[in-house]
């Protein structure tokens, strides 16, 4: 079992990465977008920040997609987050599926990726938040 520190400091790596793809889903967000690559990152950068919780948290992580869409919905249920993003997860990932076999359709050009992108980064930020809280910040 892992320490707080040793817990946090895993978490916030975790959270590094999820802002790098973060970083990288928003420069596809602008014209000209790559709706497919802004989906693909925004999606595992929420997978990402989702696990940092966890891990801070010293919760099971999981590497399935729709286990990590109930550890969502089961963080806010416990008041570790204010923010589902259960739904999100399985938005996104539906869509990341299409791309990933060459059949992205209409839900794909109707969704807005700079609403995707912010919701990301409040979450990113709500993430921070709970480990700050953890390491007594």
């Amino acid at each position: 079992m892992r320490s707080k520190k040793q817990r946090t400091r895993v978490a916030r790596q975790r959270l590094r990465t999820a802002r790098e793809q973060w970083s990288q889903a928003a420069v596809h967000s602008w014209e000209p977008a790559d709706p497919a690559e802004c989906i693909t990152k925004s999606f595992y950068s929420f997978e990402n920040a989702l696990s940092a919780a966890l891990i801070a948290t010293g919760r099971k992580e999981t590497t399935r997609h729709y286990e990590k869409a109930d550890l969502a919905a089961k963080l806010v249920a416990d008041g570790i987050l204010n923010t589902n993003i259960r739904k999100r997860l399985v938005e996104l990932n539906d869509l990341r599926k299409d791309v990933q076999y060459g059949e992205p359709g209409a839900q794909l050009a109707n969704t807005d990726l700079d609403d995707v992108v912010s919701e990301l980064e409040a979450f990113l930020d709500e993430v921070e938040s709970v480990i700050d809280d953890i390491e007594g910040k």
